[in-house]
């Protein structure tokens, strides 16, 4: 039955009694193509010896859901216990909790060895049945995803793929040629998606440059010794190595054709965000997340409900024309981070991690948005920012004191239409980035399941099943 709210299953056909069991993929290929995992796999268990150094061995720390392999540093592994099993390069591995979100990879082939637990079952691939880059694929397709769902056994929060289960999945494993040709087309694509992406970032730098260079700013050509330079005792602002070495690199734009003018000539406030706890249950009040600011515009998507409450409403109101920047982040690059406010947003609030900026006639928002991204001004926020509990600050204090390169107003407008030109024609590359990435990963999904007939992309050539 191909309803999705009802289905009929042979009592013989169900292995326990809940309705994620009886999860089922109709594949469109032939039966001889449908094979067990155990047909492609052979389980590999090779311990690491208890005598040899822990420290020697690179230990995985996890494998996230795209694939991702990342080890731990040499000093974790000094306090691991327990036993270490070998994951050679070409191997595949996955994670029992959380393969059922993606989490396999191939053991990437400049990686001799990896010690795993038992948490992360080791299979070799038999190569002249699959390979490495077609299972990795055809494993993290959202179809195949589901029916892991359906296998996992265990507590709510860890449910488990044991290894003999694995091996028992039926997946589609048709001819090393029809695997290289699905790999092919997925690979074809990811260099489409890049290179949108990299065009995407030139163009972003371009502008970046050209705005710069109408300020007359740009970076002094002499190289500051890495091990040693000078500071006048007027530009050391904090007594720490790191903020005095980052406070020597605003040197590097300390010029401009227009004046630099302080903060305190050119805005008219800078406010903290507010403190208050998000409400527990739905109000008609919205508090900004601090991700709303962190990718250099304003996304109102990221919200949680605030107490309702109208002195909440007025002081920490967002009104056209105010400036917010992230005030504290435990990465250095989203400090100071910043977005603009385009209209009025009656049924929004900004948090404590936030900053609103709000500027003196003399300096356009939108102007003061974009130059708050550029090196002029990155320099500046990086040598003020302060560390705490593992996390990167700045306060409103910093933004009074900093300088801001400050040209007639016409001047601002014109070279904040340049640069919004330049950012139409950037976002329009990563929306066809975006949309590329999508439905390659919906066609993928088709070629596996085997309602999208397998093509050879490179001879326009259907592939031999």
């Amino acid at each position: 039955m191909k309803h999705t709210m009802s289905f009929a299953v042979m009592f013989s056909k169900t292995s326990r009694w809940d309705v994620s069991g009886f999860s089922r993929v109709e594949w469109r290929w032939p039966a001889s193509v449908l094979k067990p995992l155990g047909a492609a796999l052979v389980r590999v268990v090779k311990e690491f010896p208890d005598s040899m150094p822990r420290r020697d061995i690179p230990i995985i720390e996890k494998i996230s859901f795209a694939g991702e392999l990342t080890l731990t540093a040499p000093e974790d592994r000094l306090t691991y216990k327990g036993r270490l099993f070998k994951a050679t390069s070409g191997q595949l591995i996955y994670s029992k909790i959380r393969v059922k979100q993606g989490s396999l990879c191939v053991v990437p082939s400049n990686t001799k060895a990896v010690g795993v637990s038992t948490e992360y079952p080791v299979f070799e691939i038999r190569s002249d049945v699959a390979l490495g880059a077609y299972l990795e694929l055809a494993l993290r397709t959202p179809m195949f995803q589901k029916q892991l769902h359906g296998l996992a056994h265990g507590g709510d929060t860890k449910t488990r793929i044991d290894p003999d289960q694995f091996l028992g999945i039926e997946l589609p494993i048709p001819s090393i040629s029809a695997q290289r040709a699905i790999i092919s087309h997925w690979q074809q694509a990811q260099a489409e998606i890049a290179g949108m992406e990299s065009s995407a970032r030139r163009i972003e730098h371009e502008a970046s440059a050209k705005f710069l260079d109408a300020l007359g700013i740009s970076k002094h050509a002499e190289k500051m010794p890495s091990n040693s330079f000078a500071l006048k005792w007027s530009e050391v602002q904090r007594w720490s190595f790191e903020s005095t070495r980052r406070s020597a690199a605003v040197r590097t734009y300390s010029s401009s054709r227009y004046p630099m003018m302080l903060g305190t000539e050119c805005l008219a406030s800078v406010s903290h965000g507010c403190s208050a706890s998000p409400s527990d249950r739905p109000t008609q009040l919205k508090i900004l997340k601090i991700s709303a600011v962190t990718r250099g515009r304003l996304d109102l998507a990221q919200w949680k409900h605030a107490p309702n409450r109208e002195e909440l409403r007025q002081r920490f109101a967002l009104r056209d024309g105010d400036v917010l920047l992230c005030r504290t982040n435990g990465t250095l690059d989203y400090v100071g981070m910043s977005a603009l406010v385009e209209r009025d947003q009656a049924d929004f609030i900004f948090p404590d991690k936030l900053i609103r900026v709000r500027c003196r006639p003399t300096l356009l928002p939108a102007f003061l948005w974009r130059l708050l991204q550029l090196p002029v001004m990155r320099t500046q926020i990086e040598a003020a920012a302060r560390t705490a509990v593992g996390n990167y600050a700045i306060g409103t204090t910093d933004l009074w004191r900093f300088k801001y390169p400050l040209p007639p107003p016409e001047v601002q407008a014109a070279l904040v239409a340049d640069f919004a030109k330049a950012a139409i024609r950037a976002d329009a590359l990563r929306t066809q980035a975006y949309q590329r990435r999508k439905s390659v990963g919906d066609e993928v999904e088709a070629m596996v399941l085997g309602s999208l007939p397998v093509t050879d992309f490179r001879n326009q050539q259907a592939a031999i099943v």
